[in-house]
């Protein structure tokens, strides 16, 4: 018997499905590779923390109006400007920027400023373990700078020489557009523990976003 051609295609097609979703979210089947998914601007669309400990126990990001909410333990609210661009490059280096607004009724100080926090580094994936291979995100950032409008030309830089520390997210979607992103801290401290969660979701933008 002879199989036709378009019938080992689509035999083929169905073998490969399970094997490119890598993520719990993701596309059943994408013709990039995850690197070349991965590769470009993206910009925050969602973001949520909760915490059981410190003062503030609550952030999310509302999109609307680019604003982060922060909720303290006695349920107030601090609300204020936010955004946050992260680029992935394909020769495994990645460049976070935040940018963060503080009013005069937020700060001590008599005065609102702008802060933006800048992060260099490396990325790569990583998974295995009973995880699928390249579903999670390594970041090992090798270069932290913070400057504020209200301080001038002044740039604090802090540099990182063999890191081997870093942040690992689950890669719970990643699509052509959309980039969701969590993870989970418990840690065990004087016969508690600590537990501490985020969600962050990013979209692809077609070009690097402007800057001020």
């Amino acid at each position: 018997m002879v199989m036709r051609p378009y019938l080992t295609i689509a035999l083929a097609f169905i073998l490969v499905l399970p094997a490119c979703r890598k993520g719990e979210d993701d596309p059943y089947f994408s013709i990039r590779s995850r690197k070349n998914r991965m590769i470009g601007y993206w910009q925050l669309q969602s973001y949520e923390l909760t915490r059981d400990f410190s003062e503030v126990r609550e952030e999310r990001y509302e999109p609307e109006d680019g604003v982060l909410v922060l909720i303290d333990e006695d349920s107030l609210e601090v609300r204020r400007k936010f955004a946050w661009d992260i680029e992935f490059n394909r020769e495994g280096g990645y460049r976070s920027l935040q940018e963060e607004r503080f009013t005069i009724d937020t700060v001590e100080v008599p005065f609102s400023y702008t802060q933006n926090r800048i992060i260099k580094g490396e990325w790569d994936f990583t998974g295995g373990n009973g995880e699928p291979s390249k579903s999670k995100l390594l970041l090992l950032p090798t270069e932290f700078s913070s400057t504020r409008s209200d301080q001038g030309s002044n740039i604090q830089i802090r540099t990182i020489d063999g890191q081997e520390e870093g942040m690992v997210w689950d890669i719970r979607r990643l699509s052509n557009e959309e980039l969701w992103l969590s993870y989970e801290r418990v840690e065990a401290v004087a016969f508690d523990q600590e537990t501490e969660r985020v969600e962050v979701r990013f979209i692809k933008l077609d070009a690097a976003p402007a800057e001020d």
